[in-house]
């Protein structure tokens, strides 16, 4: 989805069957380039839960930010 200044990829998905071919990975690098350029500032990968496994390839693409106490954050 095109937001005013990023891009969300929420629902970012590929077909299991190819899981070798790191669809996942070249996705995310390819919405990092879309985003870039039309001049965006952000990608929005959607929320991250620390512990959950299906979601922890979100913080290999650094810089992170989450959304703390209403407020913007690093997450190393």
């Amino acid at each position: 989805d095109l937001l005013d200044n990023a891009l969300s990829a929420v629902y970012t998905f590929f077909d299991p069957r190819f899981s070798a071919r790191s669809l996942g990975v070249y996705a995310v690098l390819w919405q990092i380039d879309h985003a870039k350029s039309l001049g965006l500032e952000w990608l929005y990968l959607g929320y991250w839960i620390e512990n959950c496994q299906k979601m922890s390839y979100k913080i290999n693409y650094q810089p992170l930010q989450g959304l703390v106490d209403n407020q913007w954050r690093a997450i190393p």
